[in-house]
């Protein structure tokens, strides 16, 4: 995968240029409709910090006395959930479970130490002290199962933390588990740490939390486990402002579409479709079907974008703008924008993800990554954060692992407007881009 990263004027070439059996099992086949069904009712549109629930479910079989460094993977969970909790709200409601911390591989050792409850840092560090190592197995599925069922009562923004060194042992399948909870409308996130896995495990926790709509952290020593709570922490104290699925049969209110064609734009099976345009003069003019959120921006948010691209095989790109670009756009004007988009690259029609920012008529900074000379459609997920004066970038790879394209300054984004774009040069073929998924997190200061 090559990095690329291009500054300087703009010219005339850059502006051509998506378990039954394990359930019935446990007895749970029926309680997840039902339960789904509870916590939709309840389900708030937006959270505010003090109405937030956490629970943390830390895996506790005999893997986790496994070396990590000069420690334990046991005792770094242990430190690191300490420090953790020292910088979560007070008002937030905090619980702790606990699997396979007993008996000989018995997948029935599930248990919920602490339910949630406004924040006790002493009660759950003195909780998670003598919690050591057994021969227990892995029962993530019913782990999660669990944990739903824990937070049923709970009105505000429900959040499940699985901490794990390892896959499911006990024969139920997770991540239906996960995708079965988001599909029947459980208003549940669930993030995902894998502490030292192999690529097997790797790819199974990557997939719960990608079911889940969390997110995965990957941490591979002290360090990375140490920097993976610190982004859980930053997760569990933004609070989501906008959100939208496009599952109507038109945009929500929320949405304006510029220069608009209904012949290449449709709503449809939870996807917002648009058929590629040529723009109109320079690259970024004039934008078909361009659909922008009426919304104001905080002044620090995260933006998380899920769509599907394909990259068409004819013509050859000289230019990365001369390809199929699709994705993210803050807009102030048609010469003032920064984008986040999966594109092609140059000088080849391998397809990339870029970063770049226009103003006042001029590429200031590219900032690209290569993924590949496929042409089938991808699934790819694009991050944005502004934080303090910068935006920062990133794409989930295919192991699941978040991408750092790089930052980008941005002095201030009032007068910017978050827009969705798909759009093509006039010498290359139509592409079909689908939309599935936008969230918009507003973040505590100081992140």
């Amino acid at each position: 995968m090559q990095d690329e990263r291009e500054t300087g004027p703009r010219n005339e070439d850059h502006a051509h240029g998506r378990y039954a059996m394990m359930l019935h099992r446990l007895g749970l086949s029926r309680l997840l409709p039902a339960l789904a069904a509870a916590l939709l009712a309840a389900a708030p549109t937006a959270a505010r910090a003090q109405d937030a629930a956490v629970l943390f479910i830390l895996d506790v079989s005999g893997s986790m006395a496994q070396k990590l460094g000069q420690t334990t993977k046991m005792a770094a969970a242990k430190e690191t959930f300490g420090e953790l909790l020292e910088g979560l709200p007070k008002d937030m409601k905090v619980g702790l479970e606990v699997y396979g911390h007993h008996g000989d591989k018995d997948c029935s050792a599930i248990e919920v130490l602490v339910p949630p409850r406004p924040l006790e840092p002493q009660t759950l560090r003195q909780r998670v002290a003598p919690l050591a190592p057994s021969k227990g197995a892995t029962p993530i599925a019913a782990a999660l199962e669990k944990g739903a069922e824990v937070l049923r009562a709970e009105p505000g923004a429900r959040t499940l933390v699985l901490i794990s060194d390892g896959e499911e042992t006990c024969g139920g399948d997770p991540v239906a588990v996960a995708r079965t909870l988001r599909g029947q409308g459980y208003d549940v996130r669930i993030h995902v740490v894998g502490l030292a896995v192999d690529d097997k495990g790797r790819r199974q926790l990557a997939q719960i939390a990608e079911a889940g709509g969390g997110r995965y952290f990957d941490a591979r020593d002290v360090e990375g486990l140490k920097r993976s709570f610190r982004q859980i922490r930053e997760q569990l104290t933004s609070r989501v402002i906008f959100s939208d699925d496009f599952d109507g049969e038109s945009l929500s209110d929320a949405w304006e579409v510029q220069n608009p064609n209904p012949d290449t734009m449709l709503v449809e099976d939870g996807l917002l479709l648009i058929v590629t345009e040529p723009w109109d003069g320079d690259f970024g003019d004039v934008v078909k079907n361009l659909v922008v959120l009426k919304k104001d921006l905080p002044k620090e948010f995260e933006v998380e974008l899920k769509l599907r691209h394909s990259h068409d095989g004819t013509g050859g790109y000289s230019k990365w703008t001369t390809s199929p670009v699709a994705g993210l756009m803050l807009r102030r004007d048609k010469d003032s924008f920064v984008l986040l988009a999966i594109s092609g690259a140059q000088p080849s029609r391998i397809r990339a993800v870029t970063f770049a920012k226009e103003q006042g008529g001029e590429w200031k900074t590219i900032l690209r990554k290569r993924l590949g000379d496929d042409r089938d459609e991808r699934e790819f997920t694009l991050r944005l954060r502004r934080a303090g004066r910068k935006l920062a970038a990133w794409y989930l790879d295919d192991k699941g692992k978040w991408q750092r394209l790089g930052d980008i300054p941005l002095l201030r984004v009032k007068g910017y407007r978050l827009a969705l774009f798909a759009t093509r040069d006039p010498d290359v073929q139509e592409v079909l881009v689908k939309f599935d998924r936008i969230v918009i997190r507003e973040l505590s200061r100081g992140r």
